[in-house]
């Protein structure tokens, strides 16, 4: 299980080309210290496994039902217990992490420990790597200490010293600088737009109940071999359970077998899974990272679903293509700010320039007054900002290579959205990454 587990988690990170934003390694080297601190006080295969795959759920697009039919129902419990519950729409950074902790305290001792030697591995890469947030990660990291004393108390003791030891350091190093706690916050992939312009666009213009589709329900005696066939033939993947007149529950049609009744297989909604009708897209798209389905309340009663295939739908489509037009008009304004009286120009090869230029041409031919800036291909101004070291620290990126990496695969949405393509089968990380930085860009870290 344990090397299975391993491989599952080395390659799903892999296939999204995930690394350590703090020290650029490859992400199975935070996952490889934390299964081998976990192993250290546990010979467990179930909680080790579940180290490997702690940050499979939060960070790629594998969700807790596709751990659960991989390496059974007590490993996704694990890995559920440590992955966050909050979304963007409960509210700041302060009121998510509440959230989450109150979450990690019901926490089974298995889960705490790895709780603990995560955080161990992440206090010694910020602190190193990273001084600036590490006031924050760790005043949080002490927060969450107080509800992890379950874990491992030899791990509990470890992680206790290595965080006031951080903290130490850290207080030390802003009495020799003399900036004191304050400092400069973190910045992000997302341009600073104003708070208006996101706010109408992210939470405003369209909601879970813009696609919704109604969840189909079996009753709790209904035999489950009937609505094993009814799911097959109406090509349904998940229903709901009634218990009482209500929806009380749910099953997958996995789930389903030739005996018993559908109460007998009946799933319990989890902390986080069930949203109104009211919430953002935002909201939406950070459940279904997790969970790959959520449910839709009308006045406290679930009647509908959402699933990944709903991201597919044409509302979605033109709220992520306004945000990356938003990103890219940002780009424009930034280039013109650092590089005026067209200056840009140096910095893309003749052939792209003389691409930009005949567009220009075609664009004035058909009465359409633009600039030769706005001519430009995506990556184009992608190029030209790569060079500027300031917008790249601005962005909170630590390389040239990260900040190209990570806008190409926007640009690469962008392009399937724009051709009508398979956005989730190809861009789903990226929708992901993008949507839970736009907290961000509203200044709401």
């Amino acid at each position: 299980m344990i090397d299975c587990a391993r491989q599952y988690a080395v390659q799903a990170h892999q296939r999204i080309d995930h690394s350590s934003k703090f020290t650029c390694q490859p992400y199975d080297v935070h996952l490889k210290a934390v299964a081998q601190t976990v192993a250290s006080v546990t010979g467990d295969e179930e909680t080790i496994a579940a180290a490997w795959l702690h940050d499979t759920v939060e960070d790629t697009t594998v969700t807790f039902h596709d751990i659960e039919l991989e390496f059974g129902k007590p490993v996704s419990m694990l890995i559920f217990e440590i992955t966050g519950v909050s979304k963007s729409g409960d509210g700041n950074r302060l009121v998510r992490k509440i959230i989450d902790r109150e979450h990690l305290s019901k926490a089974s001792p298995r889960a705490k420990t790895i709780k603990l030697a995560d955080l161990m591995d992440n206090c010694k890469d910020i602190c190193k790597h990273a001084p600036q947030f590490a006031r924050t990660f760790i005043s949080e990291a002490l927060l969450l200490m107080e509800v992890l004393a379950e874990g491992d108390p030899r791990l509990y003791q470890q992680a206790s010293q290595l965080i006031n030891q951080c903290a130490g350091e850290i207080e030390s190093s802003n009495s020799a600088t003399g900036d004191g706690l304050s400092h400069r916050p973190l910045k992000h992939p997302l341009p600073s737009f104003s708070e208006d312009e996101l706010q109408r666009i992210v939470f405003s213009v369209f909601r879970a109940k813009d696609i919704s589709v109604p969840l189909h329900a079996f009753g709790a005696n209904e035999e489950a071999s009937e609505a094993a066939r009814i799911m097959r033939d109406e090509n349904l993947q998940v229903a709901g359970i009634l218990d009482k007149g209500r929806i009380g529950g749910y099953v997958f049609s996995s789930d389903l077998g030739h005996h018993g009744r559908c109460k007998d297989e009946t799933r319990p909604f989890r902390t986080g899974q069930v949203i109104s009708s009211e919430s953002s897209l935002t909201d939406v798209i950070q459940v279904l990272a997790r969970h790959g389905c959520c449910f839709i309340t009308v006045c406290g009663t679930i009647f509908g679903l959402i699933d990944r295939s709903g991201i597919q739908r044409p509302m979605v489509r033109m709220w992520l293509f306004g945000m990356i037009t938003l990103l890219e008009m940002n780009l424009v304004e930034r280039i013109k700010t650092t590089l005026p009286q067209n200056k840009w120009q140096m910095m893309i090869s003749p052939a792209r320039l003389k691409k930009a230029e005949a567009l220009s041409i075609e664009r004035e031919r058909r009465k359409h007054r633009c600039s030769l800036l706005d001519c430009l291909q995506l990556g184009d101004k992608i190029t030209i900002l790569s060079r500027d070291r300031e917008f790249i620290t601005d962005l909170g990126f630590k390389s040239r290579h990260e900040m190209n990496q990570t806008l190409k695969e926007i640009e690469s949405l962008r392009n399937n959205l724009a051709h009508a393509q398979d956005i989730v089968t190809h861009d789903w990380p990226q929708i992901i990454r993008m949507v839970n930085n736009i907290e961000l860009g509203l200044g709401r870290s």
